[in-house]
């Protein structure tokens, strides 16, 4: 299958984001709707990864039109009466009726953001345990999904504050306070 060029991934890639944008639906969303792994897709249309041709068209086939079409930042939106069912619905839910909670509304950032600041992450945690430290109201608001975890530490500006590595022999994900972590550990695999 034949990939873009880094210029074309790059405007196809911003163009998705427009899409996105006018139709209120997230990248994840989309990212689901193709079989596509977040955090690939993420990449892909923020340009650090290049788009298949075969991507490209199920993006565009998500939107109920062609690939050259979506690319083309001159050619209007569809109509929402034009998008495929499946998406018509979605976008429905997302503006009428979005009940995903965005972080900042259970109590993640403010719980997260306490344990950064005390001292459970002088030693590497998993996702998992950190978990275990969220006050119960949390835990139950993000339906104990260590992931939520995962991605708030993957970003700035919690990013900034841990280290993110592997143990030798876990397939799991550790964090550590990054003024704590030495850098000659040699159990450490750093990501």
């Amino acid at each position: 299958m034949e990939q873009a060029s880094s210029t074309e991934h790059l405007e196809f890639g911003e163009q998705v984001i427009r899409y996105l944008n006018h139709f209120e639906i997230s990248y994840l969303d989309l990212a689901r709707a193709i079989k596509m792994g977040p955090n690939a897709f993420k990449e892909m249309i923020d340009g650090e990864r290049g788009i298949m041709l075969s991507t490209m068209i199920k993006i565009a086939n998500f939107f109920g039109t062609k690939y050259y079409k979506l690319a083309n930042p001159d050619l209007q939106f569809p109509l929402k009466k034009d998008l495929p069912g499946e998406t018509e619905a979605l976008v429905g839910t997302r503006k009428t009726d979005d009940k995903r909670k965005k972080y900042s509304d259970h109590g993640l950032i403010e719980a997260l953001d306490e344990l950064l600041s005390g001292s459970f992450l002088e030693e590497p945690r998993t996702s998992k345990q950190i978990l275990t430290q969220l006050p119960e109201e949390v835990q139950i608001a993000i339906n104990t999904e260590a992931r939520r975890i995962t991605d708030l530490l993957n970003r700035e500006p919690r990013s900034l504050l841990v280290r993110k590595f592997r143990v030798k022999g876990s397939r799991e994900y550790w964090y550590q306070l990054l003024d704590i972590v030495g850098n000659n550990d040699s159990n450490i695999f750093s990501n």
